[in-house]
This record gives structure tokens, C-alpha cells and sequence, in this order.
């Protein structure tokens, strides 16, 4: 069993979290409860999906995204603070993006180093943004039922710009301008016209997402993330 414990006092708490978070039931479960011990919620491992899974030690960032181990899977599993699951990364081996059976962890949450422990060895990590791009639905749509919405997905809260180029590289429609969301699955709707207001002319276009981290390390680290949707006159 392990306990990680983050107080609202406490220095780089974004959101001023008060709670503890503990690994049970033979690694199987991840349970949060508040300073004073009541329980708030649990998720199991195989609500991940996973056949088998060993949760062992965990870490808390900034935003209190809590971060654990996992030496059966060798792989490090987040969820953000309300312990929704966010991503799992890595897989077996000891090459970039990889872990070999991974034990301790701990995490400055000024900067967002990550520091974590293996059978044979330790990696040193730096938290940033990354994400992807979902897709577009529908993929193609028409000017009698013209639009399309996006999904992308994040793993760290970021600020995001969102662009609609055409087959030339031209500009076409500014969607999104440094709006800030959290880690998750996100949203948006490109109603099929340009900057003039005017419904777009067949063709393939790009939708072009940029993102920047917000905090520690991450804010010099930014990701370009891109689909493509069919607008046809019919």
C-alpha cells in the first residue's frame, strides 16, 4: 500500500486540493479520500481495461494529477484530480518511452520533473503537453448540412490554438484562440466558413491544432496536432 497526500497550504497546489490518495487491495485499486478520512471515490484497474495491473506507487503534479506505477503493465497510469482517467504511457524496455518493471515515483511540482525508479535502474522526466487529434465528424460534409466537429484529447492542461488551412496552405478560418482547457477529451465546431462568413468551396482542408503547456518546464514545450475534412457541393 502507498499514500500520497496533497494539502490545500501546500506550495505549486493549482487548484488548492485537500486530499489523500492510497493504493490498495493488492494493487488492484486507487482510492481517494479527503485530509479528514472520509472516502470520496475509487476506480479499480480493470476499469482501464487491463487483465492484470499492479498499482504500486504514486505522485501528485501541480494540478494534481495523481500518477502511478504499475510494474506488471511497465507502464505509469494518470488521472486527473477527480480521478478520471486520463492516459497510460509507456511499455516494456529500456529505450525512450519505455519501463522495465517501474516502482517509486515522485514528481517536483514546481517545475514538473518526474523522477521515477526501476528494477535495474531510474529515469529522470519532465512533464509537458501532449495530445491528439480524435477526428472530425462527420469527415465530410456538404453546404446543404455544412459543419463538422472536432475532437482532440489532451494530457496536461493547456492553452490551445485551433486554424482551418485549405489545399493551398492558406488560411481559411481562426477557430480557436488560446483557449485554456483541461486534460480530457475536447470539442469544438468548425461551421464549414471562412473568416468572411462565407461557406467554404469543395475541397480538403486541414484543421491545424497548436498547444502549449501552462506551467513549470512545460510552458517551453509546444505540440502541433492536425486532420482533415472534405467539404463536396452536392
Amino acid at each position: 500500500m502507498c499514500i500520497e497526500v496533497i494539502d490545500a497550504g501546500a506550495l505549486h497546489n493549482h487548484y488548492k486540493d485537500d486530499f489523500i490518495v492510497v493504493t490498495d487491495d493488492d494493487g488492484q485499486r486507487l482510492s481517494k479520500f479527503s485530509t479528514s478520512g472520509r472516502f470520496i471515490n475509487a476506480i479499480y484497474s480493470f476499469e482501464l481495461g487491463l487483465a492484470s495491473a499492479r498499482f504500486l506507487y504514486v505522485a501528485l503534479d501541480y494540478y494534481a494529477n495523481v500518477y502511478i506505477t504499475d510494474d506488471i503493465n511497465n507502464q505509469i497510469h494518470k488521472f486527473d484530480h477527480n480521478l478520471q482517467y486520463i492516459i497510460s504511457e509507456g511499455r516494456t524496455g529500456t529505450d525512450k518511452g519505455e519501463f522495465y518493471s517501474p516502482r517509486g515515483i515522485s514528481i517536483g511540482r514546481r517545475y514538473g520533473q518526474v523522477f521515477i525508479t526501476e528494477k535495474e535502474g531510474g529515469q529522470y522526466l519532465w512533464i509537458a503537453v501532449d495530445g491528439f487529434f480524435v477526428g472530425c465528424f462527420p469527415r465530410t460534409f456538404t453546404h446543404n448540412q455544412p459543419g463538422t466537429t472536432v475532437a482532440i484529447y489532451l494530457t496536461q492542461e493547456a492553452k490551445i490554438n485551433a486554424t482551418v488551412f485549405n489545399q493551398m496552405q492558406e488560411k481559411v478560418k481562426d477557430l480557436l484562440s488560446d483557449i485554456k482547457i483541461p486534460p480530457g477529451e475536447f470539442l469544438f465546431v468548425w461551421d464549414g466558413r471562412d473568416n468572411a462568413n462565407q461557406f467554404v468551396p469543395e475541397g480538403d482542408y486541414e484543421i491545424r491544432v497548436n498547444l502549449k503547456g501552462l506551467h513549470g518546464h512545460g510552458t517551453r514545450i509546444k505540440k502541433s496536432i492536425k486532420g482533415s475534412v472534405r467539404c463536396k457541393v452536392s
